[in-house]
């Protein structure tokens, strides 16, 4: 498309002026000096119609996304030592940004600056997966030094249209994993729903891309009466799934499959609220009714390889805010906010 007689938008542009279009069925007319010009001057001869390659990826840069501020060029803060200035800089006058780990949300540039300062002065992180979105994106990350990996975390954010973040909400490791004690506890709390024995509404379809898959799975699917395989077809035979309830992730779709149905059961209801864009990953919100009564809130992050999801990482809200154990390992650890690092 490139050659030493100029890009193909200037040949097409030469090529408008120096043929002459007759109106109709594809009839051009060469346009010769020192000859009438007209139909009848020169015999028209006929062209086959002309399909014209995409132009789009001479103005955008290869792809057809939008050009400019991108959501997921936030995280570029986020890796390595965080300034909390350029991060305040870098919000809307309106933003606000959620951390489950405080108790209010902090509301304004100013007030996420003091928040930076508190949760990552002198720590060092590293971003290690992060959704393709536009407008809203997602990442995990996590504390870092020489000893060791510490606290991993996922971040949900949304942009405006220039670029500044209006909404961040971030959900950090609990220190305190509960385990299987966290079902036990929810099978107590709704043992006295039944499941509901009903046709499935929801129309079954194949999901493209991240956040497709998790529209379908949690707008669609699961409250369309839809049964946990529909799920599990839609996980990678070798998925890695972080549950921070759980001291290990569970690795392999037979793994999986043994977690999510220890927690099949009824009265508990997943809601998503915010779900970034993304093809390759992205990251959302959602709250969890239990027996029809507000629970945890929380962030979880998906990624799809070749058509299926090949990592999950749920975190939820503590209960305590702000947790204690968090607290104290901030204290005693600041680099790594854990009481031993992960090697």
């Amino acid at each position: 498309l490139f050659g030493r007689g100029g890009t193909m938008a200037q040949r097409l542009l030469l090529g408008v002026a120096l043929v002459g279009v007759i109106p109709g069925a594809n009839a051009f007319v060469p346009v010769v000096r020192g000859l009438p010009r007209g139909p009848s001057a020169l015999p028209a001869f006929q062209l086959p119609t002309l399909e014209l390659p995409d132009m789009s990826a001479l103005f955008t840069g290869g792809d057809s996304s939008p050009k400019g501020p991108r959501a997921s060029d936030v995280f570029e803060l986020f890796d390595g030592g965080v300034d909390a200035n350029s991060v305040a800089a870098a919000c809307a006058s309106s933003v606000t940004w959620v951390d489950l780990d405080a108790s209010t949300p902090a509301e304004g540039p100013e007030a996420v600056a003091k928040l930076m300062e508190k949760k990552y002065e002198g720590a060092t992180m590293v971003v290690d997966r992060v959704a393709d979105g536009v407008r809203s994106s997602g990442a995990t990350l996590y504390y870092d030094s020489d000893a060791g990996s510490g606290r991993r975390g996922t971040m949900y954010v949304e942009v405006d249209d220039a670029g500044l973040i209006t909404f961040v909400q971030e959900a950090w490791e609990p220190l305190y994993k509960p385990g299987s004690l966290t079902a036990d506890l929810l099978k107590a709390v709704t043992a006295n729903f039944e499941k509901e024995d009903k046709e499935p509404t929801y129309a079954p379809r194949k999901p493209k891309g991240a956040s497709d898959t998790v529209r379908y799975l949690w707008e669609e699917a699961n409250p369309g009466g839809a049964e946990l395989d529909v799920a599990l077809d839609l996980f990678a035979d070798d998925i890695l799934y972080e549950d921070f309830n759980f001291e290990e992730p569970f690795v392999g779709r037979e793994a999986v499959d043994g977690f999510l149905r220890e927690f099949d059961f009824p009265g508990i209801e997943f809601v998503p609220e915010r779900v970034s864009e993304g093809k390759d990953a992205c990251a959302f919100t959602w709250r969890v009714l239990i027996g029809g009564e507000e629970g945890p809130k929380g962030v979880s992050f998906y990624s799809v390889k070749q058509g299926k999801v090949d990592f999950i990482r749920d975190i939820p809200a503590p209960a305590i805010k702000p947790p204690p154990l968090a607290t104290l390992a901030a204290v005693l650890q600041p680099k790594l906010r854990v009481f031993k690092p992960r090697t």
